[in-house]
């Protein structure tokens, strides 16, 4: 893409349009929406363009795909990119392989407290690249449908006297009033 073609202050348009929309825009909208595009590779080496329903989890339908990229990742993020105008992609953690619009990442820590349909969850376990690391990781739980988002903050577990502790400074960090009450993943979920 040429620099003629981003328009005035890097605005690109949307994917079968010719109006340029701001990256605060499309934050924005994405925010307001609760919904958000993820990438994610299918069998036999295409990719998909699906939404990600904030308000649940869940991933949506495939809108888009892409000619078979098989394992690159980098061109299929260039095919998005240019798709829908989004520059930065994020690799998801719950979903290996899949890609996730840096709006996604940028709301959650501009939005750092509990959102309606959601509660903070914290569980503890070794770190996947050295398991001899125990991390507490604090995530959000859609309510609806039980499942938990990305990591939004991950602690070291050592830094930390006790359990008690630990939570305190969660509820601190992300200013939660209630109680914790482990749940079923052997973690703990705010109320």
């Amino acid at each position: 893409m040429t620099y003629a073609a981003l328009g005035p202050a890097g605005q690109r348009p949307l994917a079968g349009s010719s109006v340029p929309v701001r990256p605060a825009d499309r934050i924005r909208e994405a925010a307001r929406s609760e919904r958000y595009w993820v990438l994610t590779p299918k069998p036999g080496g295409a990719w998909a363009l699906r939404r990600l329903d904030d308000t649940t989890g869940h991933l949506g339908e495939p809108e888009h795909t892409s000619e078979c990229f098989g394992d690159d990742d980098v061109a299929a993020t260039v095919w998005a990119s240019r798709l829908l105008g989004i520059d930065s992609w994020q690799s998801l953690e719950t979903r290996p392989g899949a890609y996730i619009e840096e709006a996604y990442a940028v709301v959650r820590s501009v939005a750092r407290y509990p959102r309606a349909g959601r509660s903070i969850v914290v569980r503890v376990g070794p770190d996947v690249n050295d398991p001899g690391l125990i991390l507490a990781t604090v995530r959000e739980r859609w309510e609806a449908t039980g499942l938990v988002g990305e990591p939004l903050y991950t602690y070291d577990r050592s830094a930390f006297a006790g359990d008690r502790e630990l939570l305190a400074a969660v509820a601190e960090a992300y200013e939660l009033t209630g109680t914790w009450q482990p749940d079923s993943d052997g973690g703990w979920q705010h109320r």
